[in-house]
């Protein structure tokens, strides 16, 4: 294998370890979220508002990745398949993240008993 696709296989491994990470970073907010939300926790549910911007950063940053591969690499048509699935996964993830903002929103928002 020549080494200019060796480089582009190790970005391409970059980016799944990017988009794993993304989707863990995801699940703990939507978990965070949903917790704030079933113990009424306003300062729990302001940390998963607060922790958004990381989402919204590593959905730019890989979102940046697949088009600088896409540019740079010329990759092949199964290649191509990936990164395109893989932002239509990151996309999602964002969106999945923005859900888990709007549970938090929403915890904030509920009056405990007696209250």
């Amino acid at each position: 294998m020549p080494p200019t696709r060796l480089h582009f296989q190790a970005e391409i491994e970059l980016f799944r370890y990017g988009l794993v990470e993304m989707a863990s970073l995801v699940l703990s907010q939507v978990e965070r979220g949903v917790a704030a939300w079933e113990t009424i926790d306003a300062a729990g549910a302001q940390e998963v508002i607060d922790a958004d911007d990381q989402v919204d950063q590593r959905c730019a940053d890989l979102d940046q990745k697949v088009f600088s591969l896409q540019l740079l690499e010329a990759p092949v048509a199964g290649d191509q398949r990936l990164l395109h699935v893989g932002l239509i996964a990151v996309i999602a993830l964002e969106r999945v993240g923005d859900l888990a903002v709007a549970i938090a929103q929403a915890a904030k928002s509920v009056r405990p008993e007696g209250a």
